[in-house]
């Protein structure tokens, strides 16, 4: 009866002991986030992130350079690798800013050696009678599709005076600023890169006026301008570049050009003067892309020319730019802390590797209006 009464008082404090250590860590980390929401109003550019345990590291690192769940990268100067899901909202942020770094094709790959292989459609058939002659018809043919790459990196500079503020969420302000500068970097790169470290841009190689079928075939990052002469009608131009696209691009087309090429397109009426080209979405800013041309969706990118009197071969991009490119991310995102180089303050620098090329040139066309 002893022995009973023992395991259960045994089992009784067992109980309370996890009872107790599973309401102190849910106290624990409703304090932690009580903290978060009362200091966010002191907080630069502070957010509301829930502070897990790898956010709680993460921060921990960029304040004292000690860490104990991220995982030290193999740089001789001592790079840590940012825990993934930090490291992926952070990127896809960076990725999502730009127009055009938004609608391409995005992969992952362990390795630089990254190839794609696209269909050239070269396969044939034929028709015979049932006793007929059965010869070897003409067999399909691939591009290899090697994209050229780099690293890209932000160097963000703290006070230390800010970094020794508890109040002060300094993973927040670091990732914020590398975010900005990554999406220009990747967005010119994406649009113009000369595929010396960095991806090879889609408009890097001179468009060509040669067809998706003429022989020979276009080069590899050559993509076609449909050509109107200067004084020509920009509406036509416009349907006539579109029209250049296969009806297998056509589906899941949209539009890129700059500001101020778009500002000439919500002016354009249909021939009779009745009806504009644009369509706006109602209750969205009159200068939001948010809109469609012929019943496609226009996104913005700044450093595209501008459609003028004088011939600009690359102010209106049209196609499926998710067959058109791929952008290709190689590696994680990796952090390096420098309290040495500036007195004072630490710089973090931030970094990742990315390349990126035309897979199908035949997805893209250029109004070279």
């Amino acid at each position: 009866m002893e022995s009973k009464l023992t395991d259960t008082i045994n089992k009784m404090s067992e109980g309370v002991k996890d009872f107790t250590t599973t309401t102190g860590l849910r106290v624990e980390n409703l304090e932690d986030r009580l903290e978060t929401l009362e200091s966010a109003k002191d907080r630069p550019r502070s957010g509301s992130k829930i502070l897990t345990p790898e956010y709680k590291d993460f921060t921990g690192y960029l304040r004292s350079g000690e860490s104990k769940a991220m995982t030290i990268g193999s740089d001789a100067d001592g790079g840590a690798f940012v825990p993934e899901f930090i490291a992926d909202e952070m990127l896809d942020k960076a990725l999502g800013r730009g127009g055009l770094t938004s609608i391409v094709r995005k992969t992952k790959s362990e390795t630089s050696d990254y190839v794609r292989l696209l269909n050239l459609r070269g396969q044939a058939a034929s028709w015979v009678a049932e006793g007929g002659t059965r010869s070897v018809t003409d067999s399909f043919t691939v591009r290899e599709i090697r994209p050229t790459h780099g690293e890209i990196y932000a160097a963000v500079q703290v006070s230390n005076w800010l970094l020794n503020d508890a109040k002060f969420d300094v993973a927040a302000m670091v990732l914020e600023n590398a975010e900005a500068q990554f999406a220009r970097s990747l967005e010119t790169a994406v649009y113009s890169g000369d595929g010396s470290n960095k991806p090879t841009g889609i408009t890097n190689t001179t468009p060509s006026e040669s067809s998706d079928t003429s022989s020979p075939l276009r080069a590899q990052d050559e993509i076609e301008r449909y050509n109107v002469l200067s004084g020509g009608d920009f509406s036509n131009a416009l349907i006539g570049g579109y029209f250049r696209l296969a009806p297998e691009y056509r589906a899941s087309a949209s539009w890129l050009m700059s500001s101020a090429t778009l500002s000439a397109v919500r002016q354009l009426r249909d021939s009779s003067g009745s009806g504009f080209l644009w369509q706006p979405n109602l209750g969205v800013p009159v200068d939001n892309s948010d809109g469609t041309l012929l019943g496609k969706q226009v996104y913005l990118m700044e450093d595209m020319g501008t459609a003028s009197s004088s011939p600009v071969v690359d102010s209106v991009i049209v196609g499926d730019f998710k067959q058109g490119y791929e952008l290709v991310q190689i590696s994680g995102l990796s952090v390096i802390r420098d309290e040495v180089s500036t007195r004072g303050h630490t710089i973090f620098y931030l970094s990742a590797r990315f390349g990126g090329r035309i897979v199908d040139n035949d997805a893209l066309k250029t109004v070279y209006f």
